[in-house]
């Protein structure tokens, strides 16, 4: 198994002690977006950004979420979109518990946080590759609406991460390695892949130089979605010179959130590493 690790340390000489009067980016990006600077959040709900025909021929209405840190002054803040969970079937959505936990950290750290839903199947198995599809085109669907918008909720539209875990980082696998990937990836800076990486080599042999930087953090005991599958996607995005990252939980299983504060720490060490902030 192969890793992309790089040493990357904060002076914290270089920066300003209030956060949420930061006017000077240029030294004061990372603490803005390394640490909990803001104790009070903006939470949207609810938000329309599409409809659509789910599989039973029904018009369906997407919404997403937005989180945002209150009495913030930067006009160009960076972005996650963070897509849920639940194995592609009614009964998780945008509120899922860690997805909400992970929008209010990283909000509270500088971010704008979007949570979209989308499409789901009582019977995901029926049609895989179809539940796949329109899971993938409705993530799509957000993405473009998050690029509309980012005047109206200031942040930066060609400054976009995307997370999520199990079905979710599943889905934004397809999203940024697949055969329609340049359209994402134009925008996409980076993928934050978590407990969510397919048993698709086939998908994997598409990755090139051009695709998103990616963290992999993937319980080793993963019973659901392999461990395994990580370690061959690491391998696949380190011959393509892609910088990666690949953290196992040693011991965990599937959806580790009793290890939510390593994890967000993870993510954060990586989203302020050079490789992803000088893009």
């Amino acid at each position: 198994m192969k890793y992309t690790l790089r040493i990357f340390v904060l002076f914290t000489g270089i920066f300003m002690t209030a956060c949420s009067s930061i006017t000077d980016q240029n030294t004061s990006t990372l603490k803005r977006y390394s640490e909990p600077c803001f104790d009070t959040l903006q939470v949207l709900t609810d938000i329309s950004f599409g409809e659509v025909v789910n599989y039973e021929e029904k018009t369906e209405e997407l919404l997403l979420d937005i989180y945002m840190p209150e009495n913030d002054t930067v006009l160009k803040r960076r972005v996650i979109v963070w897509v849920h969970g639940g194995g592609f079937r009614p009964g998780n959505d945008k509120t899922q518990g860690y997805i909400v936990s992970l929008s209010r950290a990283f909000a509270k750290r500088g971010y704008v946080c979007i949570a979209p839903d989308y499409r789901v199947r009582e019977d995901p198995r029926s049609d895989r590759q179809g539940t796949i599809n329109d899971a993938v085109s409705d993530i799509y669907l957000a993405l473009e609406w998050v690029i509309d918008n980012g005047e109206k909720y200031r942040y930066d539209p060609v400054d976009i991460i995307v997370g999520g875990g199990s079905a979710g980082g599943i889905l934004l696998n397809y999203l940024c390695f697949g055969k329609n990937k340049e359209n994402a990836n134009r925008r996409i800076k980076a993928f934050i892949n978590l407990w969510g990486t397919p048993d698709n080599e086939e998908l994997f042999a598409g990755i090139d130089q051009n695709d998103p930087p990616t963290i992999i953090i993937h319980g080793d005991n993963d019973q659901k979605v392999l461990f395994q599958n990580s370690e061959l996607l690491s391998v696949y995005l380190e011959d393509a010179g892609v910088y990666n990252e690949l953290h196992p939980l040693p011991g965990a299983g599937h959806t580790p959130i009793d290890q939510m504060e390593k994890i967000i720490q993870l993510i954060t060490t990586f989203l302020n590493r050079p490789e992803i902030v000088k893009q």
